[in-house]
């Protein structure tokens, strides 16, 4: 990349046709490695130190982490999505803040994983939100993260009625609900 940039973080994408670079103002640019050049404006969003990178598997998505415990998600474009996650309540005695060490995509880019400076990992799964259905089963996917519903039956059968309860309060017919499959462990 040509130009002065405080490079902060790296990644390419799988197929190494794009590379990202995350930089100390927390802007975030997208090159052609073969040119050199930059192939979309700076991604805006983070305000303090982009210091973590990954893509997705398919290399259509990017996930950014920065110095303030932000977590942000952008398409291969450089279009941000309405998606943010935040570390909370991480910070350990004698480390005044926590900030964003590394950051990727597991199971076939359906676990989002965040790690922090003292090595807390947050975990978000992430579905496309295409649908009301969509909508519901990542809600419903990331109480049971959250909670640790993984564990029980009766915690499943909560899920359950939490997403059948999103789904009315969305509108979603009960023939167009199709059964979300809730993984064993994450």
């Amino acid at each position: 990349p040509s130009g002065q940039f405080n490079l902060q973080s790296l990644a390419f994408d799988p197929t190494e046709a794009l590379l990202a670079s995350g930089e100390e103002s927390g802007a975030i640019r997208l090159w052609d490695p073969t040119t050199g050049r930059a192939v979309s404006k700076p991604l805006v969003g983070h305000t303090s130190r982009a210091l973590a990178l990954a893509f997705s598997a398919d290399g259509n998505l990017l996930l950014s982490g920065d110095r303030n415990g932000i977590v942000r998600l952008w398409t291969r474009d450089g279009t941000p999505l309405a998606f943010t996650l935040q570390f909370y309540g991480f910070a350990t005695a004698g480390v005044p803040e926590t900030f964003i060490t590394n950051v990727a995509f597991a199971d076939g880019d359906r676990v989002i994983r965040a790690t922090n400076n003292v090595g807390a990992e947050l975990t978000w799964l992430f579905t496309r939100l295409g649908t009301p259905a969509d909508v519901a089963d990542t809600l419903v996917l990331n109480a049971q993260v959250r909670c640790g519903y993984d564990q029980c039956n009766e915690g499943r059968q909560v899920l359950r009625d939490l997403r059948a309860f999103i789904l009315d309060h969305l509108g979603v017919p009960e023939a167009d609900r199709r059964e979300v499959a809730l993984p064993e462990r994450f």
